[in-house]
């Protein structure tokens, strides 16, 4: 899948560089692998599909047959997570000022057409994008499910605070101040469309409470409520997830950060699907673009749209390099010029070896349980 493009799959008539499974990918493979010329090549492929307003396609390059100007929450996205996130990897300024042009067109083309500071807001914006692409709740496909609103708002919450973090490691300190307080804006936003007094989260999803805690969108208050219903909604799925293309990459990142590690490993050993290992029990050698590809109960999910070798899901491999092996740069000092070595060990493994090949030299995490 990363041959020219990040292809969503290589093995069927898609094969298009699609934007939303791109930006959940791209920390993961650069544990994989030096992947910044592959990812620098593809961001000037993004930009070439930016159009005059700020939109960002679904697929760069631009042959989607959906053919939609504006790739959606998540989706477009991309022009600010995959450059900030080879920053953090590499250290490379120049992946930041190569592109800030675009990322900054992208953002401004959010406040542009943001209602109240809503992006993708249902009376200004039918379409949406594409929700929780593949949950196991609906979003996406159907009514119900993760808002779309809401993760269009999150995201644009996200990629104003990523902009600003951006103009700050350029020197560029007043757009670094103006990108800051639009995060403010649009964060004040979700609390009161999307957030009640008790600290419920609108829609009530898995996803909804991920984004609402991974983007810091909550008040300090209503932080132990959303983390109390995200682990009750797990729990209750008999420790499953259902979470989709949006939600899933930042779940287990969640958990950890607010002290439940041992429930991100609990989600990573699952083998009843919807799972990781569900695949791997089945025989699989390659990440299943559905969580119910093919079940024991229903068969092959949709003949029509069904894929056994997607990336997306893959982005695991992220939490498992930086939190199960602890391997991870310092922001303020990125490229692992400062390394900040944490590993969180949990139930299902009793050792674990890492290797990463910083631009700094090697870099080893190790560690095991015994006796106790």
């Amino acid at each position: 899948n990363t041959v020219d493009v990040p292809t969503d799959c290589p093995q069927r008539d898609e094969r298009l560089g699609w934007t939303g499974d791109a930006q959940v990918f791209v920390r993961t493979s650069t544990f994989l692998t030096q992947s910044a010329p592959f990812w620098a090549k593809w961001l000037q492929d993004l930009e070439d599909s930016q159009d005059e307003f700020g939109h960002i396609p679904p697929t760069a390059p631009t042959t989607n047959p959906i053919r939609i100007g504006d790739g959606g929450p998540a989706w477009a996205d991309a022009a600010v997570i995959v450059p900030w996130n080879l920053y953090l990897a590499y250290g490379d300024r120049r992946i930041l000022s190569e592109r800030y042009g675009m990322m900054k067109r992208f953002v401004d083309s959010l406040t542009a057409e943001a209602l109240d500071e809503i992006r993708a807001h249902p009376a200004c914006t039918p379409w949406g994008g594409f929700g929780d692409w593949l949950a196991l709740d609906g979003s996406g496909r159907t009514e119900g499910g993760t808002p779309k609103d809401l993760i269009g708002t999150a995201f644009y919450a996200h990629s104003a605070r990523l902009l600003s973090q951006t103009a700050a490691a350029l020197g560029k300190t007043e757009d670094a101040k103006t990108y800051a307080a639009l995060f403010e804006h649009v964060r004040a936003a979700f609390q009161r469309r999307f957030v009640t007094a008790d600290g419920l989260v609108a829609g009530g999803t898995q996803t909804c409470y991920v984004l609402a805690l991974a983007f810091d969108l909550l008040p300090e208050n209503a932080i132990s409520t959303a983390l109390d219903w995200l682990t009750r909604d797990i729990l209750q799925r008999d420790t499953h997830l259902s979470t989709g293309f949006v939600g899933t990459s930042h779940l287990p990142f969640v958990l950890s950060r607010y002290g439940r590690s041992d429930l991100a490993y609990d989600l990573l050993f699952q083998k009843t699907w919807p799972s990781w290992l569900y695949a791997v029990t089945q025989g699989a050698t390659t990440i299943w673009e559905r969580w119910d590809g093919w079940t024991h109960d229903k068969g092959f999910q949709d003949p029509n749209m069904n894929s056994f070798n997607h990336y997306a899901y893959g982005a695991i491999g992220d939490w498992l390099y930086r939190v199960v092996d602890g391997i991870d740069t310092d922001p303020q000092q990125p490229g692992y010029k400062r390394i900040l070595l944490r590993p969180q060990p949990g139930p299902g493994l009793t050792w674990v070896r890492a290797r990463l090949d910083s631009p700094y030299g090697p870099i080893i995490s190790a560690w095991q349980i015994a006796d106790g």
